[in-house]
């Protein structure tokens, strides 16, 4: 009987062990992911991506990004459409995205974009308000940067690496609905 009480009284011991570590790693993913707190909200605008010619192609954008799990996941919808003179255009990007944070103090940026699959892309803070996310691809590296000035303007830039500088290829401005 003894054994058995000792074998319950070390279960219990990790067990609440375990949970103040997973309650401490909780609370330090809720405080990183709240460092992203100035992304969320239902933004709109346009924007501008480069096709294959060099030529600027404009679009519209809405991004809705909202906090969910009790802060510990960003979730990220955007659709843009192609600009037209009398109709909303065509649908040109489709794509949701979840935006976590574990104990390494690193953000996962796991996406999907219809027609063109899905990815776990490194991401990070660069500072207060500034957040970049990255895609290697056969070609070479693309880089994302979101900024949110102090009007509350959203600017995207998304760049290719062409082995030995950055080349624009992409970007858009929003405004926070």
């Amino acid at each position: 009987m003894k054994i058995w009480n000792l074998l319950l009284m070390i279960s219990l011991t990790w067990n609440l062990a375990d949970a103040q570590v997973n309650a401490e790693q909780a609370s330090r993913a809720a405080e990183a992911m709240e460092k992203l707190s100035f992304l969320a909200g239902e933004w709109s605008g346009s924007g501008w991506q480069m096709n294959e010619q060099g030529q600027k192609m404009p679009f519209n954008q809405t991004e809705k990004i909202e906090f969910l799990g009790e802060g510990h996941v960003l979730l990220i919808q955007g659709r843009g459409m192609t600009q037209t003179d009398s109709t909303d255009g065509e649908v040109i990007h489709n794509a949701v995205a979840m935006i976590t944070h574990n104990e390494g103090n690193v953000y996962h940026f796991d996406a999907y974009a219809a027609g063109r699959g899905k990815g776990n892309h490194r991401s990070e803070l660069v500072e207060p308000g500034h957040f970049q996310w990255y895609m290697d691809t056969p070609r070479g590296q693309i880089r994302y940067s979101i900024t949110v000035d102090q009007e509350g303007q959203w600017k995207e830039t998304g760049e290719f690496n062409t082995g030995s500088s950055w080349f624009p290829f992409f970007e858009m401005i929003l405004e926070r609905k």
